[in-house]
């Protein structure tokens, strides 16, 4: 017999309430709220809300980074130009999460023991693969000005090309999430 909830469903609970109302508002009591599921049901399969969270932020930059490291891989430049925009398009609320937030938005200082494994892995795939991808994204103002992380803390800064210059945003102390969320949506929209 199937159990009700799986860790899909965690996920994609807390998924909607970060996009909504932003990541610490995805508690264990709003999330199993959310699902109508018991408390030990989530703890069940998440040893914490940290776990949790950090495997939501990890399966979110995986699912973007595998399609620009397959591009590139098979030495198709205007496929990983365009992944951004496409996957963006096509995931909407992990769009939202990758554009509005950041790691520590989700996993403040280290990564839980349980996903260390995981970040360390998936951070070498990534640099081996795709070398490219974090440094192209992590440029800032000057050109010797680059930022170094394992892949899983980078995010895909590009999106600023389709949604606009992210520093205009507001931010949480200019305007509350629901506002935040209004602009993407205009963005992704239009």
């Amino acid at each position: 017999m199937r159990a009700k909830f799986d860790e899909a469903d965690f996920l994609d609970a807390a998924r909607a309430i970060a996009v909504e109302r932003g990541p610490a508002a995805a508690t264990v009591v709003s999330i199993t709220e959310r699902l109508k599921a018991p408390t030990g049901s989530f703890y069940h399969r998440f040893a914490s809300r940290d776990v949790l969270l950090g495997t939501l932020w990890l399966k979110t930059i995986l699912d973007f980074q595998q399609g620009v490291a397959a591009a590139q891989e098979a030495g198709d430049g205007l496929a990983a130009a365009l992944h951004t925009p496409n996957w963006s398009r096509q995931h909407l609320d992990e769009a939202r999460l990758l554009l509005l937030f950041k790691r520590e938005d989700f996993v403040a200082g280290k990564w839980p023991e349980e996903l260390r494994g995981r970040v360390s892995e998936m951070s070498r795939r990534m640099d081996n693969a795709a070398p490219d991808i974090g440094s192209a994204g992590s440029r800032r103002a000057g050109a010797s000005e680059t930022r170094r992380g394992s892949a899983a803390d980078r995010r895909p800064d590009d999106l600023h090309h389709l949604f606009g210059d992210r520093r205009r945003l507001p931010g949480p102390s200019r305007a509350g999430p629901a506002s935040r969320r209004e602009l993407v949506d205009v963005r992704l929209n239009r």
